[in-house]
């Protein structure tokens, strides 16, 4: 079985740290933050999910398939992974949020946000969203977590591929690469199909947007031969670049999404992955490698992880839409928080510090969970617990019928001008 893994995935051979991915990522997740922080020139921003999904499908499978190849593969330890690589960063902005929803939030918006809480912490997020949410629904000013729904398809995924390719691989022999294709095949017909139906089923749940993944996938897999001519490997780079450019500056809330659009950024993805195989890499692959892009990959999951929920506090603290400038602090509040997460939360984890068995790992992890669900419980149960409220003021949100600026200042209402669309939160 090792032999024709190695050789199926020769074109990248064992896995390697490319910094033209974490370039990728950058490229990825700063549309994402400008486009929700208001910059209206990057409508598309939103597709920075997309690229990330790509990007993931990728490096998963390559590290599969190179442990694979050199038989030390298990699922134990790829389990162990992820938890080191999404659970610290991911914990801490729960507990961050959740004392700022308890400190700021009106007791509806509290419920609300104990429900969410509860779905992110089981990784269902996205269920939770598909059937709370509109796929322009208005008052998003009230959901910080809204963003890890794209968390929760991807440790969704994380949970059954590896399990599919392994039993694939064992069973199949070389037909596990058939296998993969034919699920990409069906979930991007899927999406296709039923975006213009139902575009929130296609937006949120997993089965349309394992495709994106899957692309990644087969890209690892080495079901296309490496390129041999330098002229089409910068032309190939070059238009993968131009694709997901086009996405982030000609997409809008309009645009139906994900569906056959979404091809375009994952496309865009794939090619710039693809040109920046092997040795020799194309001038766009050795840009996207540059330290600065490079540095920004490397926080781009702890940055995706703080924006949202800042944006979301800081606009239902002002009741009104944050200025240029407020939104400008908002997101420079993110990079450094970022930059402190990286280094101080998801380092010293991923490094498997000492004294911290795999064991413990599971257990912490399973224990923080469960912690997070009863915490989302507890807001549910207690009504948003009113109590902590001065008493005067609650009687107004109890009253059938408020005036306009009773309901601005008790954050149940929608206020006047522009909203953050789910759109606006789309990675």
């Amino acid at each position: 079985m090792t032999s024709w893994v190695a050789a199926s995935s020769a074109g990248e051979g064992k896995l390697r740290h490319r910094n033209d991915i974490d370039g990728l990522r950058a490229i990825a997740v700063v549309p994402v933050v400008l486009f929700h922080a208001g910059v209206t020139q990057v409508s598309g921003g939103f597709v920075g999910v997309d690229i990330f999904f790509v990007i993931s499908g990728y490096l998963i499978t390559s590290l599969i398939l190179g442990e694979m190849a050199e038989g030390r593969f298990s699922l134990l330890s790829f389990y162990e992974r992820r938890i080191r690589r999404i659970f610290p960063a991911l914990f801490l902005v729960l507990a961050v949020s959740s004392v700022l929803a308890l400190r700021l939030f009106m007791p509806p918006d509290l419920v609300a946000f104990g429900r969410s809480l509860v779905a992110t912490a089981l990784f269902v997020s996205n269920m939770h969203f598909y059937g709370d949410s509109g796929y322009f629904a208005a008052a998003l000013d009230t959901k910080p977590l809204l963003h890890t729904w794209s968390l929760a398809i991807e440790e969704q995924f994380y949970i059954v591929f590896p399990l599919l390719l392994l039993l694939a691989v064992r069973w199949g022999g070389r037909r596990w690469i058939g296998v993969v294709l034919a699920l990409f095949v069906l979930s991007l017909a899927a999406s296709i199909r039923i975006t213009p139906v139902d575009p929130d089923a296609a937006f949120y749940l997993a089965p349309t947007r394992a495709w994106e993944l899957l692309l990644g996938a087969l890209l690892a897999s080495g079901i296309v031969p490496s390129v041999r001519f330098p002229v089409l490997r910068e032309a190939l780079a070059v238009v993968g670049l131009a694709l997901i450019v086009y996405a982030v500056f000609h997409f809008s809330s309009a645009t139906p999404f994900p569906g056959s659009s979404a091809l375009i950024p994952c496309l865009g993805a794939a090619l710039l992955i693809y040109a920046g195989r092997g040795e020799r890499t194309s001038m766009v692959s050795k840009a996207l490698g540059l330290w600065p892009l490079a540095f920004v990959g490397l926080i781009s999951y702890s940055l995706y992880l703080w924006h949202w929920p800042l944006l979301v506090f800081a606009h239902y603290y002002n009741i009104r839409d944050l200025s240029g400038a407020q939104a400008a602090s908002i997101v420079i509040a993110s990079f450094v928080l970022a930059v402190l997460s990286w280094a101080y939360v998801e380092q010293p984890f991923r490094r498997k510090p000492i004294g911290i068995s795999r064991e413990m790992l599971f257990a912490g992890a399973a224990t923080a969970i469960v912690a997070f669900i009863v915490s989302g419980k507890l807001d549910v149960r207690t009504k948003g617990f009113p109590g902590r409220l001065p008493q005067r003021p609650w009687p107004l949100t109890a009253a059938p019928k408020l005036p306009t600026a009773t309901r601005l200042c008790n954050g149940r209402a929608h206020w006047p001008g522009p909203t953050i669309h789910v759109s606006q939160a789309r990675r």
